[in-house]
């Protein structure tokens, strides 16, 4: 039980730093584009800047998804799912 424990405080907190990381670097990103000399302040502008944000957004939390599917499969939690669909 406390290995068990122990795993999942260690992956919340890898998670948090993962999340808070990647978006400081996707503000940082959208920053540096919505500042540079050849961006247009224009409507097709903006929703390009905004269509990177949310899509950076969205790949942040697949990798996340991603990683806690991989931990509960490493752990075996998906045994009785595969049996019950055979």
């Amino acid at each position: 039980m406390s290995s068990q424990l122990l795993l999942g405080i260690a992956l919340i907190i890898t998670n948090t730093v993962f999340h808070v990381s990647c978006l400081v670097w996707l503000a940082g990103l959208v920053n540096r584009i919505g500042t540079s000399a050849t961006f247009t302040p224009s409507r097709k502008g903006m929703t390009m800047l905004l269509g990177v944000a949310v899509l950076g957004v969205i790949a942040i939390h697949t990798t996340s998804a991603w990683a806690w599917a991989g931990v509960f499969y490493s752990l075996g939690e998906f045994t009785e799912l595969f049996t019950q669909a055979a």
